[in-house]
């Protein structure tokens, strides 16, 4: 199958067989930079395979995430991995079977002298941190609790560590990946709070993009069915 992608933005140009899709460095979900053992994240290594059953080649590269978010609403880019679902997205993309989960969470470090939280709605009156333009600022932003924002999830993990913050809103998932990677996993503890999925994001104005959904769908159950998805997770535990 032969596809010809222009991509724009600032986005890297792919050959006429190559869809690239974007992603943030969120590990175990996404590597962006891999280390001795080659992992890539299985969230990647999903995508690529599910799309490789369609006769696709499927790479995933690095920005920011608001900037993905921008330039996939414009249509100047394919789409997101790991994307979770927002009503206010649904305007821009489509949104492919889900691809893995997640566990939304307070992550608190050896500091904290406060109560257990319940509920997103636990941390008012607590200084948290998110980063800005995720689906979990979102939730703090519904339900009312005050925070603070930035760009990076690794500036986050430092405020957190290294001044003032009570909480992080963040995944467990990726916390305990960091942590064990940064050898401060007996620093910090979580309050878990719901459980999310994350999907494939296509734009809406990318072409044949309803089309690249079927196929990905199709792929992704494929590679369910046939135990490859589990093969792919069992590399991360």
């Amino acid at each position: 199958m032969s596809i010809f992608f222009v991509l724009g933005g600032g986005a890297k140009p792919a050959s006429a067989e190559q869809l690239v899709l974007y992603a943030v460095n969120y590990p175990p979900y996404e590597i962006e930079e891999p280390e001795k053992d080659g992992l890539l994240g299985f969230d990647v290594d999903v995508v690529i395979e599910s799309f490789a059953r369609s006769g696709i080649d499927a790479v995933v590269s690095f920005m920011p995430w608001k900037r993905i978010m921008l330039l996939g609403e414009g249509g100047e880019i394919a789409g997101a991995v790991s994307c979770a679902y927002q009503k206010k997205r649904e305007r821009y993309f489509y949104f492919t079977d889900p691809i893995s989960t997640s566990t939304h969470s307070y992550v608190y470090t050896d500091r904290y002298r406060g109560k257990p939280l319940k509920s997103v709605e636990d941390a008012d009156g607590l200084k948290v941190v998110v980063v800005s333009g995720y689906s979990s600022e979102a939730e703090l932003k519904r339900a009312g609790v005050n925070y603070e924002t930035t760009n990076t999830d690794n500036h986050a993990i430092s405020l957190l560590l290294e001044r003032s913050y009570d909480l992080f809103y963040s995944t467990r998932e990726f916390m305990e990946y960091q942590a064990k990677k940064g050898g401060y996993s007996d620093r910090i503890g979580f309050f878990d709070l719901r459980k999310l999925q994350y999907h494939l994001c296509l734009s809406r104005m990318w072409p044949e993009s309803e089309k690249l959904v079927r196929q990905f769908n199709k792929g992704l159950a494929e590679i369910k069915a046939d135990g490859t998805y589990d093969r792919i997770h069992e590399k991360y535990r």
